[in-house]
């Protein structure tokens, strides 16, 4: 994969979408006019099935339920959670570069710096002082989509999907709604659900679990529906303090 270099809401689309073409498309000169059409590309992932003889009054109802599911993820707070996400990346180490000032050469920006700074626009600004510190901020397309823990998933290394009439033919159902062209996004309450659960089974073996075996567990619970930084951050919250320290002996650990 050739390199390519993302501004922050082209980042953002990437993260959230998985379609590396669209990122790319995503072009403004004025920041916030660039922000309105990454939010825009960012709608609430949702899905309905509805069976092929579906009633009138059926339909209807899947309708609704597609947009009760709309509602309660807003295309805005999509964008912010990708963003954190993207934040979370580059203090992973995700290349990012950056000027010191407007016009300046780019310069490779230490992942350590971005614990400190917050994402605003196409900058990384200093929150306390509401500085900016690095300008034009350019971000390794390919280490971003590696550092979800999966693999390329763009256009141009693999084709797209030929179109669909929306009915499986075989179980004779539609679907209505929005999706992309990976798996859907695994939901942030089910996701806590599931890792919540992990831990009461493993802690009433007397197991444990280090954040590897948690990914691998992921991977083989949801297939491409979870990132690692998601886990990771629900890890985070929900993990006991033992499972956390480094270096700690962990007899019993799950795979």
């Amino acid at each position: 994969m050739a390199e390519i270099w993302l501004n922050i809401p082209q980042a953002v689309v990437l993260e959230a979408t998985g379609d590396l073409e669209r990122a790319k498309g995503l072009e403004a000169r004025d920041p916030h006019l660039l922000l309105i059409k990454a939010t825009r590309l960012l709608p609430p992932l949702a899905i309905v099935p509805v069976k092929a003889d579906a009633s009138d009054a059926e339909t209807l109802l899947a309708h609704r339920k597609l947009i009760e599911q709309m509602d309660a993820q807003p295309a805005r707070g999509c964008y912010e959670r990708a963003l954190r996400r993207v934040h979370a990346e580059l203090i992973n180490g995700v290349t990012t570069k950056g000027s010191r000032a407007p016009n300046l050469p780019l310069e490779v920006i230490d992942p350590a710096e971005f614990a400190r700074l917050d994402l605003r626009n196409f900058d990384a600004v200093d929150p306390r002082m509401g500085e900016t510190v690095w300008y034009g901020l350019l971000i390794s397309a390919r280490e971003l989509i590696r550092g979800n823990g999966e693999g390329p998933s763009s256009s141009e290394l693999h084709p797209r999907p030929p179109k669909s009439d929306g009915t499986d033919h075989a179980g004779g159902t539609a679907h209505i709604g929005l999706s992309t062209n990976r798996a859907l996004p695994l939901s942030e309450r089910d996701l806590r659900s599931w890792y919540e659960n992990r831990v009461a089974e493993l802690m009433a073996r007397g197991g444990a679990a280090s954040g590897e075996a948690d990914w691998e567990a992921a991977k083989r619970q949801f297939s491409g529906r979870v990132t690692r930084i998601r886990l990771r951050e629900v890890r985070n919250q929900f993990a006991p303090t033992d499972w956390k320290k480094q270096g700690r002996p962990s007899p019993g650990t799950a795979k």
